[in-house]
């Protein structure tokens, strides 16, 4: 839960967030389906996805202790784990 002179984003705002999380790989993603991977050198690639994958590993872990393991988010456990369960079943009846 948001507290009183705390900033609710994980590098102090949106732009910072946005910018560190969500913009690469959204940039990968648009040069891979825009055909740019025949243009990558063999040597970016093994920097390229080290940093994805820190990146994604630090935002995954955020996600976890802001939801899961915070101490005031504990109350709403039931939510955070229902609401994945029913998606999953959804997409499964859906892709049946």
């Amino acid at each position: 839960m948001h507290q009183p002179g705390r900033s609710p984003w994980i590098f102090g705002s949106f732009a910072a967030d946005f910018g560190w999380l969500y913009l690469p790989g959204t940039i990968l993603l648009a040069w891979v389906i825009l055909g740019g991977v025949e243009a990558l050198p063999a040597a970016w690639l093994f920097p390229l996805l080290v940093m994805v994958k820190v990146l994604d590993t630090g935002h995954t872990y955020t996600t976890v202790w802001r939801t899961y393991l915070h101490p005031t988010e504990r109350r709403r456990i039931s939510l955070y784990t229902a609401l994945p369960l029913a998606l999953f079943a959804g997409i499964a009846v859906v892709a049946d």
